[in-house]
């Protein structure tokens, strides 16, 4: 990578993707012990939600310039593309895991590891189960976040449709959405299962809005509102999401659920306590020190280069934990096995997306450029400063 392009280009975003993945690449290496280390056990949201605002952001970049500028049909086509290659990924990566499961059920000769990952409905009726992996409603375990990247592209040139004509009809139609999934539980089917989506694509889609208009507004120069009482406000809500985690508050405050997913901590719809904290941990990072920190990572940082890749570095990550599952399934439970795959895990991402690096920017041409972006092809410029900074008990916060 040239120095130009190193220093026309943010890092923030894939410095943040990439911590995204390695959480989830932990989190889904099922019972592991570096499990309770990661980020879901300090807040009421997690790296999913991260992802989605962040493909947000990425698609107003990607996207809505040449959108805005006239070429809708064109632009439509390519996100439609582009969903058809998350699509591509989606089943090649899914096949290999179910692969992955049969072969060590034969080598081990261990019947029950075919029980795992919800891939018994595909074995049971193998007709129905390829229907349903195509189709996508039928989705293995820890293998749902592609499916619903998948359903929110396929609704982005409605979502810039909206936002051209104006962004509170936009924000009204994607909230009523939200609340109407959410009160009566309103979900995509699965298939040949009686269950649904894991993700709601009509409830993460009030999410994945949100993003994109935060990244137009990044996009055309513009920031964040500071204000110091929303500030302290998004700084309370994250202390208490994170008491409420570490000191299991629960059980002394029921939820009311005459209400639906509404009012609960729901992850299929996207409980409003979810999305809250996301986005006030967003403002906050945006608004603090820790947003100027961030911007100095340059793009040799490992996080950074696994977030540029961040599509193969997901699709072999899910794998591996995957493989690291199986083994744990053989060898019980292990404190230093446990860290030991973890770290192997990471350590190949890393060297895999050090290797797309390379191979980017070889005079070869980029082969297999198309697998080196991420989930949305986007590199967003160095933001404006904050127009607005203001002083928190005497500390100046600067531009995010």
């Amino acid at each position: 990578m040239n120095a130009a392009h190193s220093a026309a280009r943010d890092h923030r975003i894939d410095l943040v993707r990439g911590f995204a993945l390695m959480m989830i690449f932990i989190n889904h290496i099922y019972g592991n012990v570096v499990g309770e280390l990661t980020s879901r056990n300090f807040g009421f949201s997690d790296a999913a939600e991260i992802f989605v605002l962040l493909a947000g952001v990425a698609s107003a970049f990607a996207y809505y310039r040449r959108y805005e500028a006239g070429q809708t049909v064109a632009t439509s086509v390519r996100v439609w593309r582009r969903a058809g290659f998350l699509y591509t990924a989606h089943i090649v990566t899914t096949l290999l895991a179910i692969a992955l499961f049969a072969a060590a059920s034969i080598y081990f000769a261990d019947p029950s590891l075919k029980t795992h990952l919800n891939v018994p409905p595909v074995l049971k009726d193998p007709a129905a189960g390829i229907l349903g992996l195509a189709a996508l409603t039928h989705q293995l375990s820890f293998f749902n976040i592609l499916p619903l990247y998948i359903a929110l592209l396929a609704m982005l040139p409605a979502i810039m449709f909206l936002y051209q004509r104006d962004v509170r009809l936009l924000l009204g139609v994607s909230l009523a959405i939200y609340l109407f999934a959410s009160f009566w539980r309103i979900n995509l089917p699965s298939f040949p299962s009686e269950h649904a989506w894991f993700f709601n694509p009509l409830s993460w889609q009030l999410l994945f809005v949100v993003g994109f208009c935060w990244g137009d507004m990044w996009r055309r120069g513009r920031s964040l509102p500071a204000n110091r009482v929303l500030f302290w406000v998004c700084v309370a809500y994250l202390v208490l999401s994170l008491l409420w985690i570490r000191l299991d508050l629960a059980p002394y405050f029921p939820v009311y659920s005459g209400l639906g997913e509404l009012w609960g901590f729901s992850k299929m719809y996207l409980a409003p306590v979810r999305l809250l904290h996301i986005l006030a941990l967003a403002y906050v990072i945006s608004m603090s020190p820790i947003g100027g920190w961030l911007g100095r990572v340059g793009p040799e940082n490992a996080l950074v280069q696994m977030g540029r890749h961040a599509l193969p570095i997901f699709c072999v990550g899910s794998l591996l934990s995957m493989a690291f599952f199986i083994l744990r399934t053989r060898t019980g439970e292990s404190i230093p096995l446990d860290v030991a795959a973890v770290m192997i895990g990471i350590a190949i991402q890393v060297a895999l997306a050090r290797f797309l690096e390379w191979q980017a920017a070889s005079p070869a041409g980029q082969v297999g450029s198309k697998l080196a972006t991420g989930f949305v092809a986007a590199t967003p410029p160095v933001p404006p400063p904050v127009a607005q900074s203001f002083a928190v008990r005497g500390v100046v916060l600067p531009p995010a």
